[in-house]
């Protein structure tokens, strides 16, 4: 009787055990723990928080979706190996994806669009070769697991009007990056810069506008030429370096105030106020990275001073031919 009682606990903890076979081995592993046969796979997964089994006979071409049913099948087999079964309880392995369809696969902890491009079915289930958008590349051997459907497409004008830009254009070009286009066709890369001008209805890229205004003179650095390097994650698997010249267009002083008599900008790094340089950057629409590229950054002047080039560095010297 004890033996008995210990085989229904291991039985039913495995019963409900909720976490995914995963591999073949794990599968195998759980089938016995349910007493099927030797040989036999049951495959647990989590489908819209319900655990779901598909279990398979040591015969490829048989599969159950019902532990009953199965537990009758696995008896009958062991009798008469040629059976075969068909009924409402007998069910093909049917793949969740094919070919073609646009997906999400999760690398890393992040899901990333895809497009499924070939399926293999294996022993523990069904892997697919994807193409990633992103940087155009391929990866092969993904598990079913790990690939979802893509969630529904917002139009740019709906993405814009989320992120507080009504009437403009928002297209995400990965993580927290951007490509926002407003109503005069102004192309920014920053959500911050494309804020700013949305809620003051001006650019300020030429360096004169703002609260306070851009000093324009009195500055050292100003015309001079910094090196913005940036990098971005392109897909799941490949981040590139993406390199800008920019030139410092403007400054606040750290004596400047605005309307308010407050402060034209406070360091986050001492909490007191501090000089802020204004860098423009040229477009470059021919760019290989060009979603990446920004437009302007506001820099303190210790990070301009990290990127800034010397004049021996900038405009680059033409090398003299032999």
């Amino acid at each position: 009787m004890a033996t008995e009682q210990t085989v229904l606990n291991v039985m039913g903890k495995a019963l409900w055990d909720p976490h995914p076979t995963g591999t073949d081995l794990r599968a195998r592993q759980l089938a016995a723990a349910l007493g099927y046969p030797l040989g036999w796979r049951v495959v647990r997964t989590i489908e819209e928080q319900c655990i779901v089994d598909r279990i398979y006979s040591a015969r490829s071409d048989m599969m159950w979706v019902h532990h009953e049913a199965a537990m009758q099948a696995a008896e009958q087999l062991y009798h008469d190996e040629s059976l075969n079964f068909k009924g409402g309880h007998y069910l093909p392995r049917l793949p969740l994806y094919d070919k073609g369809d646009k997906v999400q696969v999760l690398y890393e902890g992040e899901w990333w669009d895809a497009k499924i491009l070939r399926r293999k079915e294996h022993p523990d289930g069904f892997r697919y070769q994807v193409h990633y958008q992103a940087d155009n590349s391929r990866q092969s051997g993904v598990d079913e697991q790990l690939i979802r459907h893509r969630p529904a497409e917002k139009s740019p004008e709906e993405m814009a009007t989320e992120l507080g830009l009504d009437g403009w254009q928002a297209f995400s070009t990965g993580k927290n990056k951007w490509k926002i286009i407003s109503s005069s066709g102004k192309t920014y890369t920053s959500k911050k810069a494309a804020l700013s001008d949305y809620l003051n209805d001006e650019p300020k890229d030429s360096g004169e506008q703002g609260d306070p205004p851009w000093r324009t003179t009195g500055n050292d650095y100003l015309g001079r030429h910094v090196l913005w390097v940036s990098k971005h994650s392109v897909s799941a698997r490949r981040t590139v370096q993406v390199e800008q010249i920019g030139q410092v267009t403007g400054w606040i002083s750290e004596t400047d105030v605005d309307k308010a008599g407050e402060p034209g900008f406070v360091s986050e790094r001492t909490n007191q106020p501090a000089r802020l340089y204004h860098v423009v950057f040229e477009d470059d629409p021919h760019h290989p990275y060009a979603s990446h590229l920004v437009q302007s950054q506001d820099l303190e002047e210790y990070e301009l001073l990290e990127c800034l080039l010397s004049e021996d560095e900038y405009p680059p010297k033409k090398k003299m031919r032999k």
